[in-house]
């Protein structure tokens, strides 16, 4: 997705691939002080494959818009169950989050606005929220009604998986 816009169609590696194009990951912006450039497409790659595998009946969506009351907030990976898909508005942007939102911290998200997206989207629909720090861990969250979507395993620090 790009500005709410399907731009790429495919298997789960054609889409990935091309998502990691969009990263840029060869530009300073897309990195944090002390970590290697790659560190993001690193992560990317190894949550969209967790889900993958943990989540069925539904598809890996990169780059989301989300509109909220605060303005547009955007998803860097995501799941969206095959139920949601039929009520989804996609055009001109989407209406609602998807059922699971990752968000990583770098230079153009800080963990302030990671956290502040996370509570906006469990509001707009997304069962569950995770945010993925530099370091590797990662932080998840649910919607108060919800149990967790995601009941895998989820590595202690994504990099040692």
């Amino acid at each position: 997705m790009d500005k709410g816009k399907v731009v790429s169609t495919g298997t789960a590696k054609e889409v990935t691939k091309k998502y990691f194009e969009s990263l840029c990951l060869g530009f300073s912006e897309n990195t944090e002080s002390g970590y290697p450039e790659s560190w993001l497409g690193l992560f990317a790659g190894k949550m969209a494959k967790l889900v993958l595998d943990n989540l069925k009946d539904g598809e890996l969506v990169f780059n989301i818009p989300v509109e909220t009351p605060q303005g547009i907030s955007i998803v860097e990976l995501g799941w969206v169950s095959n139920a949601r898909l039929k009520t989804i508005r996609t055009e001109p942007d989407w209406s609602a989050a998807p059922d699971l939102c990752i968000n990583f911290i770098s230079r153009q998200k800080s963990e302030n606005q990671a956290e502040e997206n996370s509570h906006h989207l469990l509001r707009l629909g997304c069962k569950e929220s995770w945010i993925v720090y530099p370091a590797g861990w990662t932080v998840r969250h649910k919607a108060e009604k919800d149990s967790f979507l995601f009941t895998g395993q989820i590595p202690d620090n994504i990099l040692k998986s």
